[in-house]
């Protein structure tokens, strides 16, 4: 849902940089080049607009396949406000596992190392990890999940009440569906900024070519005023 929403908000400024590369080079149709000259303005424009788009398509699979994705995901989960979105989505992901765990029956070792095997993030991994090697030295389950730090404080007081009813399975299922609230809310903000953003350069970009064309406009009367000046008479009005 989050990527149709992202892809939707992004067509606008989309179409207003292809309709600007179409329209922009049109008074091209009346130079020296005429059609030829016309279309291999259009044609670079929309070219880099879709090599663009091409590169942005590619670019999760290169990074996947060249091992990137790793330190990638340690940046985001660290970085203070551009990685909020990621972090709620990770600790979603973590607690999903682990109440789907428990709630079919397995046992605390087990959740760990499946959950942990799900989680594509390294952190949360580790902290799976972590946590199976505190319970082996006999702490209780909120106690060593709680010493790696990823949770809140309110979080880890709902896992230590629930493990003390006898309820941990579905306490772990209600904090998940928060954190996916969470992530889905800060994901919506991120693509309203993106969207702006995108907005923002893709009219910046149209300006800065009519800028140009005003320009080069502006220059060509320059020229033309001088030779009148250095020439007189050179240019007759025209005959009723």
């Amino acid at each position: 849902d989050l990527r149709r929403r992202a892809i939707h908000a992004a067509a606008y400024p989309v179409f207003l940089l292809a309709a600007a590369c179409v329209l922009l080079p049109l008074p091209t149709l009346f130079g020296p080049c005429g059609t030829a000259g016309y279309l291999a303005e259009a044609g670079k424009g929309l070219g880099l607009l879709v090599l663009g788009g091409a590169v942005l398509a590619a670019l999760p699979r290169v990074v996947a396949r060249t091992g990137l994705d790793v330190p990638l995901r340690r940046i985001a989960f660290a970085v203070p406000v551009l990685g909020w979105p990621y972090r709620s989505g990770v600790l979603a992901d973590m607690l999903h596992g682990m109440s789907a765990g428990f709630a079919a029956g397995l046992g605390v070792h087990d959740t760990l190392s499946m959950t942990a095997r799900s989680l594509r993030d390294p952190r949360a991994a580790a902290a799976c990890a972590a946590t199976a090697a505190r319970l082996e030295q006999g702490a209780e389950f909120a106690v060593a999940l709680g010493a790696t730090g990823l949770l809140p404080e309110h979080a880890m007081l709902a896992i230590a009440a629930g493990e003390r009813s006898g309820t941990l399975a579905d306490t772990l299922a209600d904090l998940a569906d928060e954190f996916g609230r969470i992530h889905a809310d800060r994901m919506a903000w991120l693509v309203r900024a993106g969207t702006t953003l995108l907005l923002l350069a893709a009219m910046a970009m149209v300006a800065v070519r009519i800028i140009g064309a005003a320009s080069g406009l502006f220059g060509e009367l320059e020229t033309l005023e001088q030779l009148e000046r250095e020439v007189p008479g050179l240019f007759q009005p025209l005959p009723k």
